[in-house]
């Protein structure tokens, strides 16, 4: 399974070096003051006809790039006056990036685009991300004095996201995986439960532990195309190994006990596919319905 995982990321990138004729050509690298940190971006629109800045975190081991072979959603959102950004955390992107710093890091970024980029301070932001993407940028949002309070954040989304570290390494351990055990470790070190429980937004054996957004009137979803027939058929899982169960419990919670926070499960009727590949997987940034996201971010 982490064979055939590391085979496709090691094509997207052999890909993406390939096939930059897919990439707009608009795309850029910008300077920063950041160190190893920069974004991404494509030509923001006029600073008076950009409607919002879209941030796009992609996931554990992803190349920046891949966001643009795996989904039309950044392209769409720049032909509609979105500015698009990618940011970059770590260059191999072999981090999960779930401190403080890195949120600071996150956040300093995305004031550094506003600023170079002429854009009103007050410009509206999108934060956005896929699966550990989509976990960095709920955890940003979280913690009571995060930076992220500092910028008008009007709708954040994750796209399968696994919430329960603990819930994520004991389903890896199930099946005698350690890759991403491996990885934590090298980032943070020796691993335990409490250490996990901090790194996380859930907690199954501590519901009560959860935490809403520190965001006031910031509208969340959570994308999951559930699968479960494909996911026992094809892949020997059930609910204890998808990352479903944490965010069922995430959005079900904060519904049932902090009823001003806006927050939905979306359950994709679209068969998710890694679309360089060519594979049937769930866990992909295409379950997103494009069409009726910008509507959303629209209101």
């Amino acid at each position: 399974m982490i064979i055939k995982y590391l085979i496709s990321v090691a094509f997207l990138v052999f890909t993406a070096n390939l096939c930059l004729a897919q990439l707009p050509q608009n795309l850029a690298k910008s300077d920063s003051t950041l160190l190893e940190n920069f974004n991404y971006t494509v030509d923001a629109p006029r600073p008076n006809e950009a409607k919002a800045v879209a941030v796009l975190m992609p996931g554990l081991y992803d190349p920046p790039f891949s966001i643009f072979f795996e989904s039309t959603l950044p392209q769409l959102l720049n032909n509609l006056n979105y500015a698009v950004i990618i940011p970059v955390l770590s260059q191999k992107g072999d981090r999960f990036d779930l401190s403080s710093k890195s949120v600071l890091q996150l956040s300093g970024l995305i004031k550094q685009y506003i600023q170079t980029s002429n854009l009103p301070q007050d410009i509206p932001v999108i934060l956005g991300g896929f699966s550990i993407g989509g976990m960095r940028v709920l955890k940003a949002c979280t913690a009571k004095d995060s930076p992220m309070k500092e910028l008008n954040i009007s709708h954040v989304f994750a796209i399968d996201p696994p919430l329960d570290l603990n819930r994520l390494l004991a389903s890896e351990a199930k099946y005698g995986q350690t890759f991403l055990k491996e990885v934590l470790e090298k980032e943070i070190g020796q691993l335990d439960n409490e250490k996990l429980a901090s790194l996380s937004l859930v907690n199954i054996n501590n519901i009560g532990s959860i935490v809403p957004p520190a965001i006031k009137d910031v509208k969340v979803r959570i994308y999951n195309e559930p699968a479960i027939e494909w996911q026992i058929e094809s892949r020997k899982r059930d609910l204890l190994d998808l990352n479903l169960l944490d965010q069922s419990v995430y959005v079900n919670f904060l519904k049932r006990t902090h009823p001003d926070v806006n927050i939905e499960l979306v359950l994709s009727k679209i068969e998710g596919m890694r679309i360089q590949t060519k594979e049937r997987n769930p866990h992909s940034w295409n379950i997103v319905d494009t069409d009726e996201f910008i509507k959303w971010i629209s209101n």
